[in-house]
Order: C-alpha cells, then structure tokens, then sequence
C-alpha cells in the first residue's frame, strides 16, 4: 500500500483542483486527517484495513477529546477520505459514516394564538401608519406571506372582494393565497386612510413614512417594536410569523399541501417541517380553520 502522506497528498490535491476548497479548510483536514493517522498507528492498524468497527471506536475517542462541534468537523473530513480510499480501491469495503455528534436543527421559535393576537393588538390604529402596521401584522399572519413578497405586493394582486393576494414569489412563480376577514377589514382600513391624505398615487400597497414602497428592514423594525411591546419573552421576526401561520393551520386541520400551496414552497420537504397530511381544497380549509378568519 502506498504511504499514507502520499495518499494523503493526492485527496487533497483533488480537493483543491476538483473540488475548489479553500486554502484554509485543506489545511483543516490534513491536520484532521493526520490525527487519524496518528491514532491508527498507536491502535496497531493499517489504512487498507479499516472497516466499520475502526470507524466506531476512533468515533468514541474523538467524542472523550473534543467538544460537539470540532468532532463534527472532523468526521466530515474522515467521511470524504474514505468515501475516497473506496473509490481509489485502497479499501475494499463500503464503510457508513454518520455524524452523530452534530446537533439537531433548531426549531424556529411558533407564537401561540395569544402571542400573535397581542402582537396585533398593540398597534395603534388613530394614525395612517399605525392603520398601514395592523395590516401589514394581519396580512402577514394572514397568508404566510414573505417579506420580499410582502413589500412588492401592488394594488393590482389584491383582491378584496375574493379575499386572495395574487404573490409573485421565488422563481416568479405566482401564487394565490386566500386572507381572512380581520386582514381585509385592516387593509381596507388603511388604504381608506391613505386615499384620504395628500400621499402621491402608488401601485404598491404598503408605503414608507417617505411614501416610498417599504423595505425589508422597515418590515423587521415593525415586527420587533410590536413583539417587545406585547413582552414576548423571544426574538421575533417576520419568518417567525410565517413558520406561526404554517403551524397554526396545521394545528387546525389544514392539510399539509395546501400549506405548501400558499407557503410558495415548490419541493414538499421544506413543508414537512410542520408534519405529513393529504391536499383538500385549499381556500376551503382556510376560511374555516384559519384562527384570525373568522
């Protein structure tokens, strides 16, 4: 078998040429890989030799050294080499790799009923932009709506009537997302206001104090003032009140494709995140199990 510096030498090489990984992670793995080395030697086994019990215990020694994080790191770097030594023919066996070290995603933080209610409640309403902040709270709660989308929504996608927002999401894809009556009678309420002040025409709906269409740090200012009024004991922001609409339909009844219909998510796993159900009608569904639609 060829020395292991030498092998060495070649996966890195290809790491760098093939793979395009910058100077500084190479230099993390050859130290990484080489601690591995180190400890084969001290446990009396060759590199052609190792098979799924070498991988277990080196495992086991890594966890009693290192903290969570650079264990997780080094087990990247020994998965790759392997994955290539199989490749290379060096060993003969397929060895599984898993990095149980890493800890699981964090959940993003849901606001119950009651949180999003006094979220909303702690807007005034006796001012034009107090009017345009209650609904931008409600819409939002309302359809899940993004912030990118949000801010873009023009005068022409809004459909009071029908009760749906025509929004042009990622990929351009269009989608129709329905809205309850508490979010309508606040738009409405709003752009009532606005029609009545001397704020020059525009086509988006939601406009700055500079009459410009807002931003999305206007948006995120919004949703942190009124959380922190309403003494939420945990950061808020709009993707929370997204991942809040999702799961409170989702409590309700609301069958997962339909969440995933007026998410905007194209791939099915990104909504899954909230839990597997069967598609019914969506605007159905909504009307009658949405918290805020009646």
């Amino acid at each position: 078998m060829d020395d292991f510096n030498s092998i060495l030498h070649d996966y890195l090489l290809m790491l760098s040429v093939e793979k395009g990984l910058s100077t500084n992670t190479i230099n993390s793995y050859r130290v990484d890989l080489m601690q591995f080395e180190t400890w084969l030697q001290k446990e009396g086994e060759q590199l052609d030799k190792i098979d799924q019990l070498t991988i277990h215990n080196y495992k086991k020694q890594l966890g009693k050294q290192f903290e969570t994080t650079s264990v997780a790191r080094k087990i990247t770097a020994l998965k790759g080499f392997v994955n290539y030594l199989t490749e290379c023919g060096i060993i003969s066996q397929s060895l599984q790799i898993i990095d149980h070290s890493k800890k699981p995603d964090k959940l993003p933080h849901v606001l119950t009923v009651e949180q999003i209610n006094s979220i909303i409640n702690k807007v005034p309403r006796n001012t034009l932009y107090g009017k345009r902040d209650a609904a931008i709270l409600e819409l939002m709660y309302a359809t899940g709506i993004r912030v990118s989308e949000l801010i873009n929504l023009t005068l022409d996608r809004y459909f009071p009537d029908e009760q749906f927002i025509r929004v042009i999401g990622k990929g351009s894809k269009e989608r129709l997302v329905p809205f309850g009556r508490l979010a309508k009678e606040s738009i409405e309420c709003y752009l009532q206001a606005r029609r009545a002040t001397n704020i020059k025409r525009d086509h988006h709906i939601f406009l700055s104090n500079r009459q410009s269409p807002m931003t999305r740090q206007s948006i995120w200012k919004i949703v942190k003032k009124y959380s922190r009024e309403a003494d939420i004991p945990f950061e808020v922001t709009p993707h929370t009140i997204r991942h809040t609409f999702a799961t409170h339909l989702l409590e309700n009844g609301v069958d997962l494709r339909a969440i995933q219909e007026m998410l905007g998510h194209s791939d099915i796993a990104t909504t899954q995140i909230y839990v597997h159900l069967a598609f019914k009608d969506i605007e159905k569904q909504y009307h009658t199990l949405h918290p805020r639609s009646k």
